[in-house]
């Protein structure tokens, strides 16, 4: 049961990170109109911080949370017995007894998130390291143009 709604939970979340992604695309695109939103998506890009990133994370923190729920079903199951746990709140004995073991819970500690590889942020963030120098381009252009008649 718990896979099969993961699955379903999943597939759902799948979804809303495709629509997420698709509007991202868009208001990227709004680069190309506002220096502004060219700056921002280029520093969100390189450091690591865009959305890709962040459905990467929400996916591998789904993976770790599934086997750790996992992992502790199977000890409940191998490790406890039903008696001892239905008489967990009989008094403080019972409750250690029922208890499932700290080293269970050690997957949680390690798990370690890394941000993409700098190639691939670079890759990524090339749209808008273009945007970006076409403002720059027009600004000194603009600025050129500006100083001669003011000379």
């Amino acid at each position: 049961a718990e896979a099969e709604l993961t699955h379903v939970l999943n597939e759902f979340a799948e979804q809303r990170m495709q629509t997420e992604l698709s509007q991202t695309h868009v208001s990227r695109q709004l680069g190309w109109l506002s220096p502004m939103v060219a700056i921002r998506t280029l520093s969100m890009l390189v450091v690591g911080t865009s959305i890709e990133t962040h459905h990467r994370f929400l996916r591998e923190a789904e993976a770790l949370r599934f086997e750790f729920v996992q992992a502790l079903n199977k000890v409940h199951v191998e490790k406890l017995s039903y008696k001892d746990d239905m008489n967990r709140n009989k008094d403080a004995a019972a409750t250690q007894k029922a208890r499932v073991g700290a080293e269970n819970w050690q997957v949680l500690e390690d798990f370690n998130f890394e941000v993409d590889k700098a190639k691939q942020r670079m890759h990524r963030s090339l749209a808008a390291f273009l945007q970006l120098l076409l403002w720059i381009v027009l600004l000194v252009v603009a600025i050129r143009t500006i100083g001669k008649r003011l000379i």
